[in-house]
């Protein structure tokens, strides 16, 4: 572990943490961080960035305070990490199309924020109480295996073929995508690429980067051929209005 002064982890042991039972462990104190996690993390930030049109077009809010909206949620997705938790915060992304079309049936403007705000709070106590009262492990263990592989490979399907429908992206930047989606496989799941990482010390290097450098070999290739522009850089720092969003609902 680099850059990490805390009390170092004894071997076979497990890693320190804070807060008693709570497990708290801060970057730095109780673990590092790597240098591929930084790259990866830098690289993975376009993904949450891209709601910020999704909310501009659906809340009607600013640039700046969209890009709030992201930052917040980006720390929040730590805490799983802070506290132990094996899980990876994400989006229920299938769910987007669908918040979308329930928040239009509200007028633009503060009804429809305020019909987002109790969206998300109904949704959080329901996984709440599925937590506290273990309803979810009930439902993972009572649904049949059947049923859960036909939802996961049935959200997989719909995706790509999403993809592959008339609009879909694959018909832009065909070979910019599959060449992307092939390193990616083959760094991630080939039985080829284990052997590899253990001879070539520079391959197994890479592979620490996960999907980062296919895509970003992938992105460079489809510049060469010509699919994808050259990106348009605009260098600027963005005042996040959360001083003023606060003082504006708080009345002060």
């Amino acid at each position: 572990m680099r850059g990490y002064f805390g009390k170092k982890r004894e071997h076979g042991a497990e890693q320190p943490a804070t807060l008693g039972s709570l497990k708290l462990r801060l970057p730095f104190v109780h673990y590092g961080l790597e240098f591929p996690d930084w790259i990866q993390g830098a690289i993975l930030c376009v993904v949450p960035m891209g709601i910020t049109a999704v909310m501009m077009d659906t809340l009607g809010i600013p640039f700046e305070l969209a890009i709030a909206f992201v930052i917040i949620n980006n720390f929040m997705y730590l805490l799983h990490t802070h506290f132990g938790d094996p899980a990876i915060a994400g989006w229920i992304t299938a769910g987007i199309p669908l918040y979308v079309s329930f928040l239009n049936g509200f007028p633009a403007g503060e009804e429809r924020i305020q019909a987002l705000i109790a969206l998300q709070l109904m949704v959080a106590l329901i996984f709440f109480v599925m937590g506290i009262c273990k309803g979810a492990d009930v439902l993972v263990k009572r649904v049949p295996v059947s049923l859960k592989a036909g939802i996961l490979l049935g959200a997989a399907m719909a995706a790509i073929l999403g993809e592959f429908a008339a609009t879909g992206r694959v018909w832009k930047m065909p070979v910019t995508i599959l060449i992307g989606a092939a390193l990616g496989f083959f760094m991630m799941f080939s039985t080829s690429a284990g052997p590899l990482r253990q001879k070539y010390g520079l391959f197994r290097y890479i592979a620490q980067f996960g999907i980062a450098v296919p895509f970003t070999l992938a992105y460079g290739f489809g510049i060469l051929i010509g699919e994808v522009s050259l990106p348009v850089l605009n260098w600027s720092f963005v005042a996040l209005p959360i001083g003023a969003e606060r003082q504006a609902f708080s009345g002060g």
